[in-house]
């Protein structure tokens, strides 16, 4: 189901909170950039949704995630709600790693 949603910074910290460990590291400069955009009102969603599992867990998005929480402000999100968290496996993954966890 794709949605709209306003996340703040509480609810980017709890997503946070629930992600698993991240599959890269998170650029902090990065993130510093994009809470910059967000706190001045200059942030553009790009064509990447964040994503959900049905039980509401994030799945993509850490980098925005943190940048709300450095911002501080509230920041409105296109949301995909997936119906299982491994029908998200794809979108994030690179294909070597795919072949590794299939292969577990």
């Amino acid at each position: 189901m794709r949605t709209t949603k306003k996340i703040g910074p509480k609810e980017a910290q709890e997503y946070l909170e629930t992600m698993g460990p991240p599959s890269y590291p998170v650029d902090p400069h990065l993130v510093s950039m994009f809470a910059k955009r967000m706190k001045s009102g200059a942030w553009i969603e790009g064509p990447e949704p964040l994503l959900e599992d049905l039980e509401g867990n994030m799945i993509s998005g850490r980098r925005r995630m943190h940048a709300v929480v450095e911002s501080g402000v509230e920041v409105e999100f296109v949301v995909i709600r997936g119906e299982h968290s491994s029908v998200f496996v794809c979108s994030s993954t690179k294909p070597s790693e795919l072949l590794k966890e299939w292969a577990r």
